[in-house]
């Protein structure tokens, strides 16, 4: 009789090894999040997405320096939340009805 092997059988020392590559991974991407986080705010400052700190703006997002969102970003967030929560709804509303029709 012969053996069979499936493609994903690992053996305990592979598993040790691939738990310290993700491991060693995820430190190096942790170590740069920071990094790219106020990169990132600062790119959405440039681009007017958020508010500089100098303009005072309604709602301060954490870790951006003091940059955030003033009432007319605030109502645009909402509106697009609003946009997808309706979106959602709609598409589960229609896949339960489906559900009903074929069961």
């Amino acid at each position: 009789m012969s053996q069979q092997h499936s493609a994903s059988a690992t053996t305990p020392g592979e598993e040790i090894v691939l738990v310290h590559v993700a491991m060693i991974t995820m430190g190096a991407v942790v170590a740069s999040a920071g990094a790219l986080w106020l990169a990132g705010a600062q790119w959405l400052v440039d681009r007017h997405v958020i508010v500089a700190a100098h303009l005072d703006p309604l709602l301060v997002i954490p870790g951006t320096g003091g940059a955030g969102l003033d009432l007319a970003r605030v109502f645009i967030g909402a509106g697009v939340l609003l946009a997808v929560m309706v979106v959602a709804t709609s598409w589960v509303a229609n896949r339960v009805r489906l559900q009903r029709v074929e069961g």
